[in-house]
């Protein structure tokens, strides 16, 4: 029971970040495009713990401010050595070792991100003009964990602008709930991305912080990760396609979600990948319904839970404890969504994180980590 209760409470920050903005839908379609757009390509090297990837980027300018410039984050960075705000910040605070990984890196444990190439999808290329911004005090100089490039023409109210990236990363051992531990990888604020460009005030883009959060815009995803055939993967959204490589041995999982401000995934050749479904009709009675829509003063029908395909990706060593995670699952789906409203997507995926992999009790939309003994029981 502690350990349903854990994978319930875990869940239910997903919950509460699942409520999306209202995009405005385009004429004859209900639905609209966010205004940023990802479309990102990355393969996976277990070899030499890295990622290469290429990055398409569609941002519009909301607002009514005329915008020269882009900022990105690196968040990567932030272990890419000791002069960082994070490292140094937790060498004042005595870190150490802690639920988030341990801040005392090893040669060969460190992990960065570096941009190769940012050009327009027109040709332009802004590379040139790249530059490592410090925003934050107190001011730590060497730390490389935001950056700027600037456009050639300044986007006025309402533009957008296509941006394609090549990047590659270093994946750090496990620190902060991200990077790797043997074979087993939680993959986690791993890409450039942009910060949030708020009206009359600019780019809203912190350097990485030792006790900070991953501010974002909401985006439509679609992205592509290559891994070698034996790995299984998970990762935020719904697979749409598979492709196999016999020659190369690797296998290309497709993933797509609308309306989530992050995309987290991981890999490991160990998981179990097992498959349930919430279905609404029954899971909650008529009299339930009936229960909530009078306390709320609704119709039955607008309280009424949608179905969810529910995925666990769990070490075999903790299958006995699969059933449990689910009824976890099926509780927060059901009282939550009876009580601050319905789960926003068809699908959510829960990991039983890798060994040692220090990504446990994270949340993301439509995925989250649950946390269980190294030991079943």
């Amino acid at each position: 029971m502690k350990k349903a209760l854990i994978s319930w409470f875990a869940f239910l920050p997903l919950l509460a970040m699942a409520q999306v903005p209202e995009p405005s839908p385009a004429a004859g379609t209900g639905i609209a495009p966010m205004p940023l757009r990802y479309e990102i390509r990355v393969t996976l090297d277990p070899a030499q713990k890295m990622l290469h990837g290429q990055e398409t980027i569609h941002w519009t300018n909301a607002t009514r401010d005329t915008v020269p410039d882009i900022w990105f984050h690196l968040y990567w960075n932030a272990f890419k050595n000791e002069k960082s705000a994070f490292m140094q910040e937790a060498r004042q605070e005595d870190f150490g070792a802690d639920m988030h990984g341990d801040t005392d890196v090893k040669d060969g444990d460190w992990g960065w991100i570096d941009v190769d190439a940012i050009r327009l999808k027109d040709g332009a290329d802004l590379k040139p003009t790249l530059e490592f911004m410090v925003p934050d005090e107190p001011r730590h100089p060497e730390d490389q964990t935001v950056m700027r490039v600037k456009l050639p023409k300044a986007l006025a109210p309402g533009e957008a602008v296509d941006l394609e990236i090549s990047f590659q990363a270093k994946i750090p051992r496990t620190v902060r709930r991200s990077g790797y531990y043997h074979d087993g990888y939680f993959i986690g604020q791993w890409f450039p991305k942009p910060g949030v460009y708020q009206e009359g005030k600019g780019w809203n883009c912190h350097q990485y912080h030792l006790n900070s959060e991953f501010f974002a815009d909401f985006a439509d995803f679609k992205v592509h990760i290559t891994v070698p055939e034996k790995f299984v993967v998970g990762a935020a959204g719904r697979e749409v396609a598979a492709s196999r490589d016999a020659k190369a041995g690797t296998v290309t999982h497709t993933f797509t979600q609308e309306r989530i401000h992050d995309f987290a995934w991981t890999a490991d050749p160990d998981y179990l990948r097992l498959e349930r479904d919430f279905v609404a009709a029954r899971e909650v009675s008529e009299a339930e319904y009936r229960e909530v829509a009078g306390a709320l003063r609704l119709p039955v029908d607008q309280v009424r839970l949608p179905d969810v395909k529910m995925i666990l990706l769990i070490n075999p060593e903790h299958r006995s404890q699969a059933e449990r995670h689910f009824q976890a699952l099926r509780a927060a789906l059901k009282y939550y969504g009876l009580w601050y409203g319905p789960y926003p997507y068809a699908q959510v995926t829960m990991v039983d994180p890798p060994f040692r992999s220090g990504a446990g009790g994270m949340e993301y939309q439509t995925l989250f980590t649950a946390g269980t003994r190294v030991l079943p029981s």
